[in-house]
């Protein structure tokens, strides 16, 4: 690495440059939209529904809502909005036909289905009578599914902007439909990103500098926490081109990286910082860091990186997106922090480390001066034995050498009287324990909700003018559920059986969705409530006589011509009263179906098919599928990573120690926002976002494998540095001196927790209620793991099982290399001069 500096280095930049404008495309690549799975419902009836009626699985409505919330159009007459003057009429056409201008010109590829505002009487292009109220008139427009609907919202509301100006209409305008709404979520995620950035990075820098104190080397966090970020959203942007990616990840995705390039900057500078306090040479320093510290990181960041790649294994397209995104950050950080942070200290020493470190005056990088040594790992030059022998004695007093602050010499003392009585550290698990499944019972009450209103930004333009739009004409144009019924076979007509059949379903529909949705405000408009379409099958008079005698519910006809015979397909349109963003809205789902069931035998029984179509229904069946392989995904996640814990720290206890700690953080967190949240309402809450439950288990298990490693790595390497000195020696190691060591290292954890808190906190100040609750559940989470279970869990945990900790390791060698470097210290210290061997240096080995 060293040798590669420059390489490196431009590497970085020219990978950062390539992918910088693909890192600012990729929020706009992102979408709040899910596929309906495989295997569920949705798929199977959405695939039917395509193949008998394409045209309402390939269009997108959108509603151009014009309302005059000043009441300036107004009047006591009660005239609607479009018939209140003729200047005004006269404005309306203007504007129309400028719509459908702008439209055909800028966006060929879409349609418009301008016979639904185009008022044939008066031979102006404007809204039917029921599309104008008496302040508003609403333009329904459909487009092709295919089009990127967030940058037509985009430029939409741009253009409407002046030609509003230019027919001096006085009115709002609002673009309504699921491209306004990701529209909004776009530019809430944005702002919500600028937040988080703004207070992370900031504070992250301040605790980082305070620590290791020594501020050039933050420069190096600064520029890979750049390099991180653009190349993560660089090849996001590229995985969203072939998937799904949902909006709210990328602020999953910056937290995590400012988080994590401080966390491992951390590990990696305060090794840089002991080492020059030891007086150790440039590469000495460089070789340590990456040996001591950057173990940590790799195994650390590697298990949380997993956790995030196991999620590709859920069902959900949305969700693979998420973890497959968080994956590629996660090895982003870990790449760059530790391959660029050597090259910039390789290649500005005296900058970064001191005066005394000036590569470029001496022989250091010369390869052909500098032999290496492979078996020892570390530089050996002939006229330098003597000073490396000096160095050998420093390694006995290094903690001598190391000034530690008031802070951390506390932190120590409390510790070592934490673990001096055998007690203490059983009450101190007990403790914890009665802690956190004193929270258990909100726990198991936990629900999980789909609301897409939990997503959208709390100030969302666009559900603002939903809301106001559903009062006037309720929300059947926005988010319809649809029931498509397919006669086939050799009688492929359909009958006045069969519509009568359908008149008693809109019936039920009607009665029991009072009954049923009334206490959530979804009751079905009854003025719209079931509007049947008839799609270029062969229809005749005769059918259409027979749906006039169906009075049971209001209906619109649509490419009706006296020319065509029969028909055999009929589509039944269902709107509720108020929009599917409403809190509540995922019962809807349930409802519809329980319906459908009801009359589904009679139905078949007359030889015809029904297949739903609604958007929300996909994701209903998402949700619950998710939740289906939940125990899958659990016991997937929680092997893979009790195996590498396992295997890295070679010991049986590992995976046991990691699994108490995870059902003690998991409970304790998911019980307070649960209080929070579903008990408390919190921002009118009455669940929890099906993402924030089903996410956070996964990353439970990452952050508590994190701060394991960290906490435990202290105990595992005082023991193997010892160990086989102490046999050699004829000493028994006493396991309690290992775990009071690993409280040197207590300080570093917790900063680095504090790091992650402080880096998550901005999630707190998000205008999307999912992104709040997530950022709750990780404060709590990380809160809980920092300052309780690592400073005592974990030590309690070790000290109880002592020894065993390291079975089956202890008997067959050490990680990554430690068996080697054990071997290592012993030649070197048999190396040191007989005459320097005095009695004072043998008690020092003994300590």
């Amino acid at each position: 690495l060293i040798n590669a500096k420059i390489i490196i280095v431009a590497f970085w930049v020219v990978l950062t440059a390539s992918l910088s404008y693909y890192a600012i495309q990729y929020e706009n690549k992102t979408s709040m939209y899910f596929a309906a799975p495989k295997n569920s419902i949705s798929f199977y009836s959405q695939k039917q529904v395509n193949t008998s009626f394409p045209q309402l699985t390939n269009t997108e409505p959108m509603v151009l809502f014009v309302d005059d919330i000043d009441g300036n159009y107004n009047n006591s007459q009660k005239t609607t909005f479009c018939e209140i003057s003729h200047n005004l009429k006269n404005q309306l056409k203007d504007f129309t036909n400028q719509i459908i201008e702008l439209t055909k010109d800028k966006y060929q590829e879409y349609f418009i289905n301008s016979n639904d505002y185009f008022d044939a009487e008066q031979n102006y292009p404007l809204a039917k009578p029921q599309f104008c109220k008496e302040r508003s008139m609403i333009i329904q427009l459909v487009f092709n599914a295919s089009w990127d609907g967030k940058k037509v919202v985009k430029d939409l509301r741009k253009d409407y902007a002046t030609i509003f100006q230019n027919s001096k209409i006085n009115a709002k305008f609002s673009t309504l439909g699921l491209a306004g709404l990701q529209k909004d979520l776009m530019d809430g995620t944005m702002i919500d990103i600028v937040k988080l950035d703004s207070i992370s990075v900031v504070l992250g820098f301040i605790i980082v500098a305070l620590f290791i104190k020594r501020i050039q080397l933050l420069i190096i966090s600064l520029i890979n926490l750049l390099f991180t970020v653009i190349i993560s959203f660089g090849i996001s942007y590229l995985v969203a081109c072939k998937m799904d990616v949902a909006s709210f990840g990328s602020a999953v995705q910056t937290a995590s990286a400012v988080a994590l390039t401080f966390d491992y900057s951390l590990f990696l500078f305060s090794k840089v910082k002991s080492e020059i306090q030891l007086g150790s040479d440039a590469r000495r320093i460089i070789q340590q860091m990456l040996q001591s510290s950057g173990h940590v990181v790799f195994v650390s960041g590697t298990c949380l990186a997993l956790v995030f790649l196991l999620l590709m294994v859920c069902p959900v397209p949305l969700v693979q997106s998420i973890g497959l995104c968080g994956f590629i950050t996660i090895m982003m950080v870990q790449l760059v922090t530790t391959t660029n942070s050597v090259a910039m200290l390789a290649l500005f020493p005296k900058f970064f480390l001191g005066e005394q470190y000036n590569f470029w005056n001496t022989d250091f990088l010369n390869p052909k001066r500098v032999q290496e040594d492979q078996s020892q790992n570390y530089v050996m030059i002939d006229d330098e034995t003597k000073e490396n022998q000096r160095c050998i004695k420093k390694f006995f007093t290094i903690q001598k050498n190391q000034k530690e602050s008031n802070v951390q010499l506390s932190i120590k003392g409390i510790f070592k009287m934490y673990i001096a009585k055998k007690w203490i550290p059983y009450v101190g698990i007990l403790i914890v324990t009665i802690i956190s499944f004193s929270f258990i019972y909100p726990t198991t009450q936990m629900k999980h909700s789909s609301d897409i209103s939990m997503v959208l930004p709390r100030n969302s333009e666009t559900l603002t003018s939903t809301q106001e739009f559903s009062k006037q004409y309720g929300a059947g144009m926005l988010q319809p559920v649809y029931l498509v019924f397919n006669k086939t076979g050799a009688n492929s007509l359909l009958d006045q059986e069969a519509f009568d059949l359908f008149g008693e379903m809109a019936e039920e529909f009607i009665k029991r969705s009072e009954k049923e949705l009334n206490n959530t405000g979804l009751t079905l408009n009854k003025s719209q409530v079931i509007a049947p379409f008839f799609f270029e099958q062969k229809l005749s008079v005769n059918a259409f006589k027979i749906m006039n005698k169906t009075s049971s519910f209001a209906f619109m006809l649509k490419q009706v011509s006296p020319n065509i015979s029969d028909m055999s397909i009929f589509a039944m349109m269902l709107t509720p009263e108020i929009p599917l963003t409403t809190k509540g809205s995922d019962k809807f789902a349930i409802f519809f179906r329980s319906v459908i069931d009801d009359y589904r035998e009679r139905i078949e029984q007359l030889g015809i098919s029904v297949n739903e179509y609604a958007r929300n229904n996909a994701m209903f069946d998402a949700v619950e599928l998710l939740f289906a392989s939940f125990p899958m995904v659990m016991g997937v996640t929680a092997g893979v990573i009790f195996v590498i814990l396992a295997v890295c720290f070679k010991s049986f206890i590992a995976p046991l120690r990691l699994l108490f700690e995870v059902v003690l953080i998991y409970i304790f967190f998911n019980g307070i926002n649960v209080l929070i949240f579903q008990f408390g309402h919190a921002n009118g809450d009455d669940a929890m976002y099906w993402a924030t439950i089903f996410i956070m288990f996964s990353i439970c298990i990452g952050l508590a494998c994190d701060y394991d490693i960290f906490s435990f790595n202290g105990i595992y390497r005082h023991y193997y540095d010892n160990i086989s000195k102490c046999r050699k020696a004829g000493i028994k190691l006493d396991f309690v001196d290992c775990v009071l060591a690993g409280g040197d290292n207590l300080l570093v954890v917790m900063t680095a927790g504090l790091i992650m808190i402080v880096s998550f906190s901005g999630l707190l100040l998000s205008s999307l209620d999912m992104l709040l609750q997530f950022g709750s559940c990780l404060v709590i989470d990380l809160a809980f793991d920092t300052f309780v279970v690592v400073p005592i869990v974990v030590p309690a945990f070790s000290y109880i099982f002592g020894e065993a900790n390291m079975y089956p390791g202890n008997r067959m060698g050490g990680w990554f290399g430690k068996k080697q470097a054990d071997e290592e210290h012993v030649v070197l210290i048999d190396d040191v001069p007989q005459e320097e061997s005095s009695r004072k240096d043998e008690n020092q080995l003994k300590e």
